[in-house]
């Protein structure tokens, strides 16, 4: 996809309701364009952008996935399935509620990682990027804490081995890790944990977690 009609189609993936005025999509995406030149840019990253969801798009033919009606912009609902977006409906509905026949693991590996890397530097996606993010983290410990109550270690050593995939500094899911693999009986995969989070810890300059803690009868 060409940059800017890929940026756009992210965009609109981070806006409330996956919409947007045109006149803010000029200014975020062509801030230093005269109104001419943004709305002529607007255009063309339409044109690109439809036909690279569809190849055979006509216009007034084919369906709009992307719609520009008057002076608004939208992803098509009904279309369009949006992958993070999904993750954070699911990751923010109590486990066991609305994710249907979903276990909370498979929720939590529908995160692919940090929303959009290509687009990083850009205002309007670290925003999103960031909500997507810490909510991962937050569903993570959640199932973790989950399965534990349940007695199911080994799904919760793999939410935690999931996590620390994606953010290896989450220290609080690596002390989390530490207690799994002591209480599982692996004494020496836990020891190793250990070594590696005050490794980290020792580097951030913070305090250093200690070992009996971490193993005691309840999650840290």
């Amino acid at each position: 996809m060409r940059r800017k009609a890929s940026s756009l189609l992210m965009y609109l993936v981070t806006r409330p309701s996956h919409s947007a005025t045109r006149d803010q999509v000029l200014e975020e995406l062509w801030p230093e364009s005269n109104p001419d030149a943004a709305a002529n840019s607007l255009n063309q990253a339409m044109y690109y952008l439809r036909r690279d969801i569809d190849p055979w798009f006509e216009e007034d033919i084919s369906v709009d996935y992307v719609v520009l009606q008057a002076d608004l912009l939208w992803l098509e609902p009904a279309l369009v399935k949006i992958a993070s977006a999904e993750f954070a409906l699911l990751a923010r509905t109590p486990i066991g509620q609305a994710a249907g026949s979903r276990t909370a693991l498979s929720v939590l590996e529908m995160y692919s990682g940090r929303f959009c890397p290509e687009f990083e530097y850009e205002e309007w996606a670290i925003g999103w990027a960031n909500r997507i993010h810490t909510l991962f983290l937050h569903f993570a410990g959640t199932c973790i804490r989950h399965y534990v109550d349940r007695h199911l270690l080994q799904d919760a050593r793999d939410a935690a081995i999931f996590a620390l995939t994606h953010d290896p500094d989450a220290h609080d899911i690596e002390q989390k890790l530490v207690w799994l693999y002591w209480h599982e009986g692996a004494r020496s995969s836990a020891h190793a944990q250990f070594e590696h989070l005050t490794s980290l810890e020792r580097a951030d300059g913070v305090d250093l977690s200690r070992f009996p803690d971490l193993t005691g009868d309840h999650l840290p």
